[in-house]
């Protein structure tokens, strides 16, 4: 994709005017964009490739794609229907046949990819936009209600940002406030949690509660040396 860009970029120069490359000089020397935790895609040209092609041509595919906490790769034959760049990666949403379901797999874990003769039909009732406003920031589904106070400290930071489409705030009499999310997978949202620690308390679903307090016992009991109760 950079070097596609690369290459509009300067069919764009060619056609510009002595003043055009100055503004666009000026422009560089102005701005600047930092962005971290991004990821390398450098050895994934061809895999890109070939997916944007099979999306292009609605062709179901054989990849070869190994999950993190997975010791082997395994082989999935998927119908591709997008590549997503979200939250500093680049994923592959699909219709998985082995699970009959919409699934994304991160681009950088597929090994290979295998075009087949069959064509697909994106399954009736799928709305891309309706499963990406389901997401956190990348795995979507049937949304539930998620519950977060967040210390007086830090709800103006939390406030001033945009976190997902469906987001609301609801400010406290102390000066703290409660975030109401839908999303439709929870992992992501306790990830993300861990990282705000005493300042983000987590109110539902309940389940996710019970998790982050397991987490909580086991950070203590990690930096005490003192075992987790049960």
């Amino acid at each position: 994709m950079q070097e596609a860009l690369d290459s509009a970029l300067q069919k764009i120069g060619a056609r510009l005017p002595a003043s055009g490359h100055d503004l666009l000089r000026r422009l560089k020397e102005q701005t600047a964009v930092s962005v971290t935790g991004w990821k390398d895609y450098s050895k994934s040209s061809e895999t890109i490739s070939a997916l944007s092609r099979a999306i292009r041509r609605q062709l179901t595919v054989r990849i070869t794609h190994k999950p993190l906490k997975v010791p082997e790769a395994r082989t999935r034959i998927v119908d591709p229907y997008r590549l997503w760049y979200t939250g500093g990666g680049l994923y592959l949403v699909v219709y998985d046949h082995g699970k009959s379901a919409i699934r994304t797999f991160a681009v950088e874990r597929i090994s290979s990819v295998s075009t087949t003769n069959q064509r697909f039909d994106i399954q009736e009732g799928f709305d891309f936009e309706a499963f990406q406003r389901t997401a956190f920031p990348v795995h979507g589904g049937e949304p539930q209600l998620v519950r977060i106070r967040f210390s007086p400290d830090q709800a103006p930071y939390i406030m001033e940002r945009h976190w997902h489409d469906s987001q609301k705030f609801y400010p406290q009499d102390d000066g703290s406030i409660v975030m109401e999310l839908q999303v439709g997978n929870t992992w992501e949202v306790k990830r993300w949690l861990i990282g705000w620690g005493a300042d983000a308390e987590l109110f539902s679903p309940s389940e996710l509660r019970e998790e982050m307090k397991r987490s909580a016992q086991e950070t203590f009991a990690q930096y005490t040396g003192r075992e987790v109760s049960a």
